[in-house]
């Protein structure tokens, strides 16, 4: 089981990576990877078979730098994508300007 936990971490980050929408990841171990968010700051990532989890050093875009980093494992998703929205606002705006332009360039097609 870890190493489908493993492998859908990865895929997942690269995914995201791939469309510009992380700064970089580099995986830790089989389930958790430390991800560079587009606002510069660093997140813990761990998988299970519930969803994605931030937790374990890293902090979250906002958060109280005076608070433990422990503060942050009661954020969880789904999903990579739910779990980067929460904790990214940047996340959130270039995920939405690529929607925009994506429909942006179907409603051109269609005008055609």
């Amino acid at each position: 089981m870890s190493e489908t936990l493993h492998n859908e971490l990865l895929l997942a980050l690269s995914e995201q990576y791939n469309q510009s929408l992380i700064s970089s990841y580099t995986p830790i171990d089989t389930c958790t990877a430390t991800v560079e968010l587009l606002e510069g700051v660093q997140v813990r990532v761990h998988i299970t078979q519930f969803g994605y989890s931030l937790g374990g050093g890293g902090s979250s875009i906002g958060s109280d730098s005076s608070r433990s980093s422990n503060t942050n494992t009661t954020n969880q998703s789904e999903d990579l994508e739910g779990l980067l929205r929460g904790c990214s606002p940047a996340f959130n705006q270039r995920t939405t300007a690529i929607l925009l332009d994506k429909l942006d360039k179907l409603a051109k097609v269609q005008h055609k």
